[in-house]
């Protein structure tokens, strides 16, 4: 439930921000979401009861960060070309009418 209600408040916090830095956070949330999931299951899995008490560690998290700073890079890139390729083809579109 805290992970849940912690995820919202950062939902909230993306409004008003960049597309890039929105697509970064929110891929860094949800692989940080995945890696809690799968350490607690792991857990799970040894027998141990204190799963909420699991966290990501600094290394983790930055990793992640990195990764996600990464694929939002990306994001914004094959945005550009979408968009070039869209005014490449109204372009010739407009050339043969």
């Amino acid at each position: 439930m805290n992970d849940r209600t912690a995820a919202l408040k950062q939902e909230i916090a993306l409004v008003g921000q960049s597309n890039e830095e929105q697509v970064r956070r929110r891929a860094a949330l949800n692989m940080e979401q995945n890696a809690l999931a799968d350490l607690r299951e792991e857990a799970r899995k040894k027998g141990e009861t204190d799963l909420e008490g699991i966290t990501l560690s600094p290394d983790k998290i930055n990793a992640i960060n990195r990764e996600a700073a990464a694929y939002a890079e990306q994001v914004q890139v094959l945005q550009k070309v979408q968009e070039a390729q869209q005014n490449a083809e109204n372009a010739a579109r407009e050339f043969y009418d």
